[in-house]
């Protein structure tokens, strides 16, 4: 079984999994790859035997990814345990409306302290009406 936690504030996703039973392994390895049609980064890390975590970084929020880990013995590999995660996309903490008139509206937030937003959109839209 895979334990996935992602953490949309930084783009990391820490992976568990039980021990494997056989003797003697060489490692783990994980591998985090986009979905069909997805578009973000491919993972790949080696684990070390005693090891069954680890932490991969910089996943997009909002991209569906296929998480896989093998166990390594020499040059031989278990068949795959998988699952597939989207990181959800971060919340604002902060949104504050500072100036409102009948014609503008200023607002206020706090970046995100991560690489995996690249930037903000606004919309606006009139009471009664539905986001496009």
């Amino acid at each position: 079984d895979l334990n996935l936690e992602s953490n949309p504030g930084t783009g990391e996703l820490v992976v568990q999994w039980n021990g494997a039973g056989t003797p003697d392994i060489t490692g783990y390895r994980v591998t985090c790859t986009p979905t069909n049609g997805q578009q973000g980064n491919s993972l790949q890390e080696f684990v070390d035997a005693e090891q069954n975590s680890c932490t991969l970084e910089n996943l997009r929020p909002g991209v569906e990814y296929n998480v896989s880990v093998v166990t390594v013995k020499d040059d031989m590999e278990s068949s795959p345990v998988s699952t597939v995660i989207t990181p959800d996309v971060p919340q604002l903490p902060d949104l504050t409306f500072e100036d409102v008139t009948d014609t503008t509206i200023s607002l206020r937030w706090t970046p995100l302290s991560t690489t995996a937003v690249t930037g903000y959109r606004v919309t606006v839209v009139a009471a009664g009406e539905t986001i496009p």
